[in-house]
């Protein structure tokens, strides 16, 4: 696990600056407090920080081949490098080390580019080609599911890349100028979707995507596209549940690797506590677990529920409360999310994760079980929405008359989904989020908004021919795969994790188990028209891990109380930050329609949290990098 960074110049004579490359390697030390590298040729340099958690004595990087002409350095675990060493010794590929890394160099020796097809991992690698002197090469890769982050730029024909955009900065030639689509987006997603960054110019390397850059220019590949796996197995019930029991055993297994301790987040639903119950069964000595939950919010604490499946795991387990004071932490967390990030459960995963690098260096994590296995809310709504579409017009009338009689919430849920249910998917897949809609957005920034692209026709312009012939669920899954796992969950997770120099892991984002679970029909993983149906194949799987009042009980996560607590006793810090003075300075924002925003969330008149938590990041944000 590291961070990684360098150059290229493959269209200028200009020499690389080697204190430059030091400088961009130096702005992630978090990422890598053990050990760092660097590689300089004529064109190219790489650099790289380490956190050592395999072969700890002889992983050191960059690693070359037998003849040092090709040169890697990289970010993440290969799961299946000991595998792929044997089949590389059988070759004739001699090795130095025992690191994963290592195996990389031999793999691209005998593959070539195709070499990325062969590794099962998390990964971000930046790998040098210097065999042919004359027309060296550097190619960029990232893993499937986007579990490492990788950005790059083109400038004065050099290509420039790190594992954040705080390291890119300290290049000279990258200035903190801010993409107008790239805020469009963050205002109605909450977060910045590849390829986009929040930097004009800056680009990440989306998930399965290999960049190639040579003489000619920067040629981009997709090697890996998970709609590619939609609705493709047709097996029964039995051979389903057992399929993914084994899958299940089989990924944490393999990410139990590791010469430093181990531990888990244990949130207090299905996916971690599968993840806990399978490391209890596999390991002998005690697992370390750790949990939040939030002072005074019995509603949004899952405290007791967690310790009762660390009790049943038999796990030293250590639970965390977050005060409201956790806001004062903001402009450090800012600072590690590179980003605007403006999802408010990244906040406590960032104390979680401080709390467990005191006993850890390394821990599993439930992630990506929502979204391989059907656990989300909007998958049912997608279902009753395409019966709504086929009702007459005037059901939706009826609908919310009724529902206005049942209370705040259910008539909330209710008007949002008649309001959603006839429009395309990207604007429905939206309607289910807390983000800004179109409108909102042109009212709320200073700059027009007209020419830009609309956030619901990106989302649908993600998706592949196939999948917008599929049923609505489908298609909101596969959204939710492409979209918003990689660069939401995925990003507060490593963001957080990396801050406290601590690496998680998720045996749910398996390969062959996400491709496995994502050719699942969406009949066997929500059978039924209820909550209680989703994620019924994992649930199945894991029965006879898990008792069943845990089995079965609804997750919450790690969902900060947002709204309770913008609207007792912050009144005072938002409008400081969120000043006429503030605003006009950095002029993103209007004033008079943050302002009304505000005051809804102070006084509680209905839950503009996350619209107004997202203002607060971007406006913070751009004071402290962007000069503001």
């Amino acid at each position: 696990m590291s961070g990684i960074t360098g150059s290229f110049h493959f269209a200028t004579d200009a020499p690389i600056n080697p204190q430059v490359i030091e400088r961009m390697n130096r702005a992630m030390v978090h990422r890598g407090p053990d050990d760092e590298g660097y590689f300089h040729a004529p064109r190219a340099s790489l650099a790289m920080r380490r956190l050592s958690i395999i072969d700890r004595a002889g992983g050191h990087q960059p690693i070359a081949n037998e003849d040092q002409t090709i040169w890697v350095v990289f970010n993440g675990e290969i799961y299946n490098h000991h595998e792929l060493r044997r089949k590389l010794d059988l070759l004739g590929h001699q090795f130095q080390t025992r690191s994963d890394t290592e195996v990389i160099v031999h793999l691209y020796e005998e593959y070539g580019p195709d070499y990325v097809h062969h590794l099962d991992g998390m990964f971000a690698i930046a790998l040098y080609d210097g065999r042919n002197p004359r027309k060296p090469r550097v190619l960029l890769s990232r893993d499937r599911v986007g579990k490492k982050p990788l950005f790059w730029a083109i400038r004065n024909g050099a290509l420039l890349f790190g594992s954040e955009i705080h390291v890119l900065l300290q290049h000279p030639s990258i200035q903190p100028n801010i993409d107008a689509q790239a805020v469009h987006h963050f205002l109605s997603l909450l977060y910045i979707p590849a390829p986009l960054s929040i930097l004009s110019g800056v680009a990440k390397l989306p998930p399965g995507h290999t960049l190639e850059c040579d003489e000619t220019g920067v040629h981009l590949r997709r090697y890996w596209d998970p709609q590619d796996y939609l609705n493709c197995v047709h097996d029964s019930p039995e051979v389903i549940r057992s399929t993914v029991r084994d899958l299940l055993y089989q990924a944490v297994e393999r990410r139990l690797e590791a010469q430093v301790p181990l531990g888990a987040f244990l949130s207090g639903g299905l996916d971690s506590a599968t993840v806990v119950a399978i490391m209890a069964e596999l390991r002998h000595d005690p697992i370390r677990t750790f949990s939040v939950g939030f002072a005074g919010q019995r509603s949004h604490n899952e405290l007791s529920a967690a310790e009762r499946l660390a009790a049943h795991c038999g796990t030293e387990h250590e639970s965390i409360l977050v005060e409201p004071s956790i806001l004062e932490q903001l402009p450090e967390f800012i600072r590690f999310a590179d980003e605007p990030l403006a999802i408010p459960s990244a906040l406590p995963i960032f104390t979680l994760a401080q709390a467990a690098r005191r006993e850890v260096t390394v821990v599993l994590t439930g992630d990506g079980g929502n979204e391989v296995f059907g656990g989300y809310d909007h998958y049912l709504f997608e279902r009753w929405a395409n019966l709504y579409r086929q009702a007459p017009a005037g059901i939706g009338r009826v609908a919310t008359a009724a529902a206005a009689r049942l209370g705040s919430d259910t008539a909330h849920r209710t008007f949002r989904f008649v309001g959603n249910a006839r429009h395309s998917i990207g604007e429905r897949r939206l309607g289910w989020s807390d983000g800004f809609d179109e409108q909102e957005k042109s009212r709320l920034l200073v700059a027009p908004t007209a020419h830009l692209q609309t956030s619901s026709s990106f989302l649908e312009g993600m998706l592949t021919q196939a999948t917008r012939h599929m049923n609505g669920e489908v298609q909101a899954n596969a959204l939710d795969v492409v979209v918003w796992l990689p660069d939401e969950m995925l990003v507060k997770v490593d963001r957080m994790t990396m801050a406290s120099s601590i690496e998680a892991r998720s045996p749910l984002l398996d390969r062959r188990l996400v491709e496995y679970g994502l050719g699942l029909p969406f009949d066997s993983k929500i059978p039924r028209w209820s909550r209680d149906g989703l994620k019924n194949v994992l649930r199945d799987a894991a029965q006879h891990l898990l008792p069943p009042e845990l089995l079965l009980r609804r997750k919450w996560g790690f969902n900060m109380p947002l709204h309770a607590w913008l609207s007792d006793g912050l009144a005072s810090f938002l409008r400081s930050t969120l000043s006429r003075q503030r605003l006009d300075r950095t002029g993103i924002f209007r004033h008079d329609v943050v302002s009304s925003l505000l005051e809804e969330a102070v006084v509680g008149r209905r839950n503009v949290s996350n619209r107004l938590f997202a203002v607060l990041v971007l406006q913070l944000w751009t004071e402290s990098v962007a000069g503001g």
